[in-house]
């Protein structure tokens, strides 16, 4: 009698539990005899492709920051280095003295030089005396003619030697002077070469020498780049992470014939904290005339065969989803042309005003029917 009424009382939980049911399933307009599962539409971003005649590539070049002039500083002749009175690091002006060569030689030379040239003026003030009396002798008849051209011609061996003493003067003067090393132009020196009491020949760097002021970047470009680039227009160098404001100075007229480019140079602002021989950077934006499409770089996916695809969206016509349309994804091969951090520019078998998936397409396969994300959020808002 007792389970009886158990199993009774079972039956009427049940009942009810199904006729509660009922009544909620009414409240929602819906019979539970019809309730069924919806289709599932993955939803996708939509890209209308809109092609272009031409796109733009950002070109970057590298070169070297250099000072305007910099020069090994050396002596025009041989001799002994007497005395280096700058050291590296050392700023200097125009016209300063940056060494000396021992002219000890030198000045014995000149004083000998000067010994002759005093004999050889004496000589001359006699025979122009004797000439003076000769002539002042002929007038009376006791002279010939042969003496007075002898002292003529005596005469005019000793002014040819006066001259030619002169010169030998000036010569060691001149030597005297370049013995003496003095800067060309305002700098700082940057290397030291050589010490005192060095014996150097001609020509042999004893210092090196930098001109202060604005410094200049040097950089190769293409042929095929230099007709943006014209003398004074304004331009952006990067150096050690700092854009800077420079200004083309000049195009060159050759080719290097290893790099194939042409160096231009660059004046950079007076107040830029930059070093002779930091590295150099100039960006060119480039515009090449080819036809094609640019999409975001999630929108492409590999293909078959080492292809690139895409995937575009073709209308359903037996798929809806609500009030939406839902389309079926198309493989498309396309072209990868160029490509930077974000966006693709891409050519091939699709068209201008096509739409595309714009991204995901790693949850996606061809043939897949999707509806587009506006469309689903419009009708999760309905």
């Amino acid at each position: 009698m007792i389970l009886y009424s158990f199993s009774r009382i079972q039956m009427l939980l049940i009942a009810a539990l199904i006729g509660l049911a009922g009544v909620i399933l009414a409240a929602l307009g819906e019979d539970p005899g019809e309730a069924v599962l919806a289709p599932y539409f993955h939803r996708v971003s939509p890209l209308v492709l809109s092609e272009q005649s031409s796109y733009q590539v950002e070109r970057r070049f590298s070169g070297e920051v250099s000072a305007r002039q910099h020069a090994d500083m050396g002596f025009e002749q041989a001799g002994k280095l007497a005395e280096v009175l700058v050291d590296e690091g050392e700023t200097l002006a125009e016209g300063d003295v940056l060494a000396v060569l021992d002219t000890e030689l030198l000045r014995i030379e000149r004083r000998e030089l000067d010994a002759q040239l005093a004999e050889t003026r004496a000589q001359l003030q006699l025979t122009e005396a004797s000439l003076r009396r000769q002539r002042s002798l002929r007038q009376s008849g006791f002279t010939s003619e042969q003496r007075l051209d002898e002292l003529d011609a005596e005469r005019a061996a000793l002014i040819a030697s006066i001259a030619r003493l002169d010169a030998s003067v000036a010569s060691v003067a001149s030597r005297i002077r370049k013995s003496t090393l003095t800067a060309p132009f305002d700098g700082v020196v940057t290397r030291r070469f050589a010490d005192q009491g060095v014996v150097l020949n001609a020509g042999v760097a004893v210092l090196r020498l930098q001109q202060q002021g604005a410094m200049e970047a040097h950089i190769g470009v293409p042929v095929r780049m230099l007709p943006i680039l014209q003398p004074g227009d304004p331009s952006r160098i990067e150096v050690d992470g700092n854009t800077l404001a420079a200004r083309v100075l000049a195009v060159g007229a050759d080719v290097h014939a290893v790099t194939r480019t042409v160096m231009v140079r660059f004046r950079l602002p007076d107040d830029a904290l930059v070093v002779n021989g930091d590295l150099a950077y100039l960006t060119l934006t480039e515009t090449v005339d080819s036809p094609g499409f640019w999409v975001p770089a999630a929108a492409i996916t590999d293909g078959i065969r080492g292809l690139w695809s895409v995937y575009l969206l073709a209308a359903d016509e037996n798929g809806t989803a609500g009030a939406g349309n839902a389309y079926r994804l198309e493989s498309r091969d396309i072209q990868v042309i160029h490509a930077n951090r974000e966006q693709v520019f891409i050519n091939g078998a699709v068209s201008s005003g096509e739409k595309l998936v714009a991204a995901g397409l790693h949850r996606l396969v061809p043939g897949q029917r999707v509806v587009l994300k506006r469309t689903a959020d419009a009708l999760a808002q309905e």
